[in-house]
């Protein structure tokens, strides 16, 4: 009983003892979204991984607890974690921190606000408009794009801040997709349907 509690010390030092991110990067995707990314040095292991965040860059709370063990002795590996986080501020600071072995990596992204209600798009068939209002932020371009379902693209317009009113008239009946951009990054998507 003596020897199994010295390897299993022995294995968890050396879990929590050996690791190293190669990268650690994360970007806004969309009104709430955040995506990050880590690569985890080959030869390394980590048994109590944490994704943590905070609005201060003091206080951190615990977003995501990776399950297991994560790396690999002989391959660089890659995670990724879509955080979605209601909460509006200026920047986001996240980290990934260890139990035993404290920080590893930290990254700072600059979250852009959208206004409280997001983006919001609809279509009136009768008058063949699409209303566009967004609340931009000062110093951005936003563009709006319509494809169908096999992505070609319909239709484009720079939006400007408030109600926008772009005319659309579709040939055909069906279910259309559109995006908002910003500066090369999705803002928003969803789908209009369009009955002729």
């Amino acid at each position: 009983m003596r020897a199994l509690i010295i390897v299993l010390l022995l294995l968890t030092t050396t879990l929590k003892a050996q690791f190293t991110i190669e990268s650690f990067t994360g970007i806004q995707t969309d009104r709430s979204n955040v995506l990050l990314n880590w690569v985890v040095s080959p030869g390394n292991t980590c048994a109590d991984l944490e994704l943590q965040m905070s609005a201060d860059s003091i206080n951190y709370n615990t977003v995501y607890v990776y399950p297991g063990i994560c790396g690999d002795a002989t391959y660089s590996q890659a995670y990724q974690f879509n955080h979605v986080n209601d909460s509006c501020t200026g920047k986001r600071y996240y980290r990934l921190v260890s139990v035993s072995g404290g920080t590893f990596a930290s990254v700072t992204v600059d979250f852009i606000c959208y206004g409280k209600s997001g983006v919001n798009v609809r279509y009136n068939s009768a008058s063949h408009l699409i209303s566009v209002d967004a609340d931009i932020p000062p110093g951005e371009q936003w563009q709006f794009f319509v494809y169908t379902l096999a992505g070609a693209q319909l239709s484009s317009q720079e939006l400007t801040r408030g109600t926008n009113r772009i005319l659309w008239n579709p040939s055909y009946s069906g279910i259309y997709i559109y995006t908002v951009t910003s500066t090369g990054r999705k803002v928003d998507s969803g789908q209009l349907w369009i009955s002729r």
